[in-house]
């Protein structure tokens, strides 16, 4: 499947501004469609990019939590202590929720 930049933009949560210089930078990989000239981001173009931008928020969380920046708190559903941060947007990268892998799991199911 093949996205255009706005649909590109509502999927990731962008303006179409950012996705565009996202795409002159080359972190979005695209092809043009030569009758129209169009830029075409593919599905898989799209899940790489994605994939990087969980990547750099993981990272984010870990150097936060090593340098004090951000500390663990509880699950905020049931208070265990052993948890795992949570993001409800990778463009927030130290934006997160502490939730237990039980509850983290659940998240990501009621999402999907």
């Amino acid at each position: 499947m093949q996205y255009r930049i706005s649909q590109v933009a509502t999927l990731l949560g962008l303006s179409r501004g950012r996705v565009d210089q996202l795409l002159r930078q080359g972190d979005i990989a695209f092809t043009v469609h030569a009758p129209t000239g169009n830029r075409l981001v593919s599905s898989a173009g799209l899940r790489a990019f994605q994939r990087k931008r969980q990547h750099k928020a993981h990272v984010a969380v870990a150097l936060a939590l090593r340098s004090g920046r951000l500390i663990r708190q509880p699950c905020i559903k049931c208070g265990h202590r052993k948890v795992e941060a949570h993001h409800e947007d990778y463009n927030q990268p130290l934006k997160v929720e502490w939730l237990c892998r039980p509850h983290h799991r659940e998240r990501h199911k009621a999402k999907a």
